[in-house]
């Protein structure tokens, strides 16, 4: 059958349409089974809501596979690749190194006591809250110093 159809593409076009190897998109049609929707120029073409799920077919590792099930050099490859991409993502400032992450937890968690603390006294000074007042929040403050000292032990 052959096709003249806008919707249909090659395999050189597919792999430009979705940033691929000919070679990778080539193998991906026939993992997911896909048939040629005709041929242009002698070249089988394939519809595109035929072949999108290459895009995403066996994205999770090179071949499809578990790390487990990976040969040692695409396994090693892999863990190069992670680490790398680790790397990178740690210098653009995406990834937070974990100590420096819990010493700003650590501050946060601090600024946050100390505000509580002080919300009672801040209360009755600045507002005029009545000893009973100033009682019932000091219950509420140590409730919500506990809170916060649960969530940021975490």
């Amino acid at each position: 059958m052959r096709t003249d159809d806008d919707s249909s593409f090659s395999i050189s076009r597919l792999a430009q349409l979705f940033g691929m190897a000919r070679e990778t998109v080539t193998k991906r049609i026939a993992q997911i089974g896909a048939r040629p929707a005709g041929k242009k120029s002698g070249y089988p073409v394939y519809q595109l809501k035929d072949v999108a799920d290459i895009k995403t077919f066996g994205a999770t590792d090179p071949v499809g596979l578990s790390l487990d099930e990976m040969m040692p050099k695409e396994r090693r490859d892999w863990y190069a690749s992670e680490n790398d991409r680790l790397k990178f993502e740690k210098e653009q400032g995406v990834l937070v190194d974990k100590e420096e992450a819990r010493e700003d937890y650590a501050v946060l968690g601090r600024a946050l006591t100390e505000t509580v603390q002080s919300f009672p006294d801040r209360m009755e000074r600045d507002f005029g809250a009545t000893p009973k007042e100033v009682e019932r929040l000091i219950s509420l403050c140590d409730s919500l110093q506990t809170l916060i000292a649960e969530n940021f032990s975490e």
